[in-house]
């Protein structure tokens, strides 16, 4: 059996490379199956607090959009509103214990007629979903032919690690530390059932970590494929040095997302100060630049941020414009969730990665004294930056080397060959 068309359902994101990390994992998705000549029948659903947000940016960049249109057979965009679960709590038990995605996500049922549907009428030969909204409704759709889920977090972690990171900051009661810790239990284990729910019929999962990958083994999944974030090579030029006599210290991503909010967070109390301090001390200065919406920012990130005197550029789409080859690309986030997906554009720059051990440990592809510098904790950053920052061939040698490793690990057509893997694994991929 050949694998000619695919219903491709993803939410609430532009099939974007550079929108954001989300987005990165439709597009590369995407672009790669349509590369590998299945025809592409999208369905989306877009949530419509979300949506104008999303028809913002699909306008402002028309071009973008225009091509990823142009690659559908077919698209349809299902408007949608969310809503909470209002079942008697007899009901919300009985979810929680024979079907908690029903519970988290009540949406899911309604994807799930819109693609039943869908296939009733495209008869396709496989269905791919990209994160949890989409994942969940192809399960209740119940199809007849293989599907597949692109996963990116496991939100049982991630609810864990923003409580973590809350009680750092934020000192509670006991009393109110007891009740949060079980409430924070039971909401984990929810999440992580549902997640458990709908992967565990999936023909194949893909995700961009190793680490991901053996947690899901772990779980008792099968037919798992790691592939790494992807995006077209930019052309740069490597023997531009301007950055060595004037350093960017550069934090890339939108503030809304967990990992980055944790990390310059982290960064901006423990390390930056103390940097700040060392450099001026030698008569070095290294300018910090904060690229991507910065909205969600709290009140005391904010103030952070401002006290740090960085630049805030708010959400950039041609990076081109602001990185220079040998800049600095901190990843201070100090947790083992998820993927960096960002990592492959700044090789893609030739920056030069500082991050910590943990944030990057499900990615191979990044070898500490080689292409990057792992530390163990944000702490070990200003010595770290100081260090780059006074020997500026250093920063040649490690954006060099990841350039060269983006050509040679992150690149979409090297993501193709993958794609075409997990389509073998399923014995039905295309001659």
């Amino acid at each position: 059996m050949k694998i000619k068309t695919c219903l491709f359902v993803a939410s609430n994101s532009p099939f974007s490379f550079w929108h954001s990390g989300t987005s990165n994992r439709i597009a590369m998705a995407y672009y790669s199956l349509s590369r590998i000549g299945i025809e592409m029948h999208v369905v989306r659903f877009l949530d419509e607090q979300i949506l104008p947000q999303t028809i913002a940016y699909e306008e402002q960049f028309h071009g973008e959009t225009g091509e990823s249109r142009n690659l559908a057979a077919s698209w349809e965009d299902i408007r949608y509103r969310r809503v909470g679960n209002n079942e008697s709590w007899l009901r919300h038990i009985d979810q929680s214990l024979f079907d908690p995605v029903a519970l988290i996500y009540p949406e899911a049922e309604y994807f799930g007629q819109i693609i039943r549907s869908r296939c009733e009428k495209l008869e396709p030969d496989l269905i791919w979903g990209v994160w949890i909204p989409s994942s969940a409704g192809i399960y209740y759709s119940n199809p007849r032919v293989p599907w597949i889920s692109t996963h990116t977090d496991w939100m049982f972690q991630l609810m864990k690690i923003r409580a973590h990171w809350k009680s750092r900051i934020t000192p509670v009661r006991r009393r109110d530390d007891l009740f949060s810790t079980m409430k924070l239990q039971w909401r984990s284990w929810l999440w992580k059932r549902a997640d458990l729910q709908y992967l565990k019929e999936c023909a194949a999962v893909e995700t961009g970590s190793t680490v991901q990958a053996r947690e899901m083994q772990g779980f008792g999944l099968e037919n798992i494929h790691v592939v790494p974030s992807a995006y077209e090579p930019v052309a740069i030029d490597l023997e531009d040095y301007a950055s060595l006599q004037d350093p960017q210290i550069v934090h890339l991503g939108s503030l809304a997302t967990t990992s980055n909010k944790i990390g310059l967070s982290g960064y901006l109390k423990e390390a930056h100060p103390f940097l700040d301090d060392r450099l001026r001390a030698q008569g070095h200065n290294a300018r910090l630049v904060i690229i991507g919406d910065t909205k969600a920012a709290d009140t005391v990130l904010r103030e952070m941020i401002m006290n740090a005197k960085a630049t805030c550029t708010g959400f950039v789409h041609d990076l081109s414009t602001i990185l220079r080859p040998y800049d600095i690309q901190i990843i201070p986030y100090e947790y083992i969730s998820g993927l960096r997906t960002k990592v492959a554009l700044h090789f893609n720059y030739a920056q030069v990665v500082v991050a910590t051990r943990a944030s990057v440990r499900g990615m191979p592809e990044l070898v500490a004294g080689e292409n990057c510098i792992l530390v163990d904790s944000v702490k070990e950053f200003p010595e770290a930056l100081e260090h780059l920052i006074q020997v500026p061939e250093l920063r040649v040698k490690y954006g060099r080397n990841a350039r060269a490793t983006f050509e040679r690990e992150y690149t979409l057509d090297r993501q193709i060959e993958r794609y075409q893997n997990i389509l073998d694994s399923l014995n039905t991929g295309p001659n």
